[in-house]
């Protein structure tokens, strides 16, 4: 499950995508919206 990856990693899968996964930090958003997205999802389920 990707939640128990590192929080770096799941920042950087995020920001720049992995293997299927397209990049989120593209058209104007920033890697720091990213991070605070996965930041808000983290808590959310937490």
């Amino acid at each position: 499950m990707r939640i128990s990856e590192d929080k770096e990693t799941l920042y950087m899968h995020s920001a720049q995508g992995f293997n299927k996964m397209p990049a989120q930090a593209v058209n104007g958003v920033t890697k720091v919206q990213v991070k605070a997205s996965v930041d808000y999802i983290l808590e959310a389920v937490s």
